[in-house]
């Protein structure tokens, strides 16, 4: 996940972090960040990591997209499923 990733930058400082600001795109090691960048690199992998979970609790949580899971394993045990 992304926070792993911001992880694996902090540990090893070597790596380049991505950062999009405003449309434009930057590269820059963590050391090089701005307390405004890394805020803003920290605030946008919360508020996507946040919405990833809530989507999936909503899943979870769906009549429908559980039945469909069922539906689609029971399709695959009976051979109804291609593989590509």
């Amino acid at each position: 996940m992304k926070l792993l990733y911001l992880a694996s930058l902090l540990a090893n400082n070597k790596k380049n972090a991505i950062i999009k600001y405003g449309g434009i795109k930057m590269e820059k090691k963590i050391n090089e960040l701005s307390e405004e960048e890394f805020s803003f690199l920290i605030k946008g992998i919360v508020k996507e990591t946040m919405e990833e979970i809530s989507e999936d609790i909503l899943a979870l949580t769906s009549h429908n997209y559980i039945r469909s899971i069922e539906e689609a394993r029971k399709d695959y045990k009976e051979g109804k499923v291609k593989e590509f």
